[in-house]
């Protein structure tokens, strides 16, 4: 019991000494001084989307980010292979006791370059503060990691979970103020359909790269000059799109959620969650005009690249 002590008064020296406020603020705690999350008991919780009342509860697994300060940690340094030998679905707990000195260490500096998983164990509790704590810091500190750590699937969780949290919340301007960012912005998976949901409740528009973005989805499949001729497509389309639409844009407004089909989206990657997890949201991609429209558009702009790629030919360029 008195080596346990120890090694729970070398942690938080580390935590309260090393690890600035504002990290340490958001993090979750099983035990000791700092603890916060003891036989968590929080009340469901509920919002109106669309006219259909939706409820949030948080009971699930264990919090994986959850700190136990009996748990031990190491004073020696480990190496490469075992620093980044972490489980798929990793978690404070699953570390070892040098993965956990090197996750202690880390929470000094997230903004340093480190293996995904520890990005994903801290972020985890980020998410549980986005629907159920600290929101405003949790966006904060969540945009900080995507723009710090370009990985695809820790972008799309995130994403998908600052959107989720943006709607259920019906906080647009929070998410407003991201998309001002181009880093961010350009980590949105632009066909995501929490990302179209969002556009859709703010009664925004699809942009040109957005539509390029939603071929494949929906039902265009030539891109042959979509990929060789980028830049000329995009011209191209974007003068088919100005002949419907003067300013460029396509209001997504123009497509009724009740015609849409539904479709199951992850809202966090965080196992605990197991209520908020995944959620049923109208998919605007399956809506057909939508998808008919878009289809034209793109089928069009191929044709007239078609034509000029032709021309070009005939002139010899």
């Amino acid at each position: 019991m008195e080596n346990s002590l120890v090694i729970r008064d070398n942690i938080l020296d580390n935590i309260t000494k090393q690890i600035p406020s504002e990290i340490v603020s958001l993090l979750w705690f099983k035990n000791g001084p700092l603890a916060n999350l003891i036989n968590e008991q929080i009340e469901d919780s509920a919002t109106v989307i669309n006219g259909i009342k939706v409820t949030f509860q948080s009971r699930g697994q264990e919090e994986p980010s959850l700190i136990d300060f009996l748990l031990p940690v190491t004073s020696s340094e480990i190496d490469k292979e075992e620093s980044n030998s972490l489980s798929y679905y990793p978690s404070y707990a699953s570390m070892s006791p040098g993965q956990r000195k090197t996750y202690l260490n880390w929470l000094c500096n997230i903004d340093s370059p480190i293996n995904i998983s520890y990005v994903f164990v801290f972020y985890y509790g980020l998410e549980r503060h986005l629907y159920l704590g600290d929101y405003q810091n949790a966006i904060r500190i969540i945009t900080r990691l995507i723009k710090n750590h370009t990985n695809k699937s820790f972008c799309g969780y995130a994403t998908n979970a600052l959107i989720g949290s943006c709607i259920f919340r019906k906080d647009y301007h929070a998410l407003d103020n991201m998309l001002e960012d181009d880093l961010f912005y350009s980590q949105i998976n632009k066909n995501s359909p929490a990302f179209l949901l969002y556009k859709y409740y703010k009664n925004d528009s699809i942009t040109i790269d957005e539509v390029i973005s939603l071929a494949k989805f929906v039902g265009f499949t030539n891109t042959r000059y979509l990929k060789d001729e980028y830049n000329l497509f995009f011209e191209e389309l974007e003068k088919q799109v100005c002949k419907k639409y003067p300013g460029k844009l396509i209001p997504i407004s123009d497509f009724s959620l009740a015609n849409c089909p539904s479709i199951s989206v992850a809202l966090a990657a965080n196992t605990s969650l197991e209520k908020i997890r995944y959620r049923e949201i109208p998919d605007i991609r399956g809506n057909t005009m939508f998808k008919s429209l878009l289809n034209a558009l793109l089928a069009e702009a191929h044709e007239s690249v078609k034509a000029i790629k032709k021309l070009q030919r005939k002139k010899g360029v």
